[in-house]
């Protein structure tokens, strides 16, 4: 049973491959479109990480109180 499971991962695999090497000519293969998903998955993330920072920042500010400053010295 390993064996049939193996085979059939493996003949997946190979066409996977196939299939993104054969589609490399083409102006936006599989390839191509692929690291663009990826390209934008990472700006969206990107964008989404400096807003939740600017949030625990604002939230950060309101919850703590500045330093004195005349007592600093």
């Amino acid at each position: 049973m390993k064996f049939v499971f193996g085979l059939v991962l493996g003949i997946g695999a190979g066409l996977a491959v196939a299939y993104v090497l054969n589609n490399r000519d083409e102006e936006e293969g599989a390839l191509g479109s692929l690291q663009v998903s990826v390209k934008g998955a990472i700006d969206s993330a990107k964008a989404a990480i400096a807003q939740r920072e600017k949030e625990l920042w604002t939230e950060f500010h309101e919850r703590v109180p500045a330093p004195d400053q005349t007592t600093i010295a």
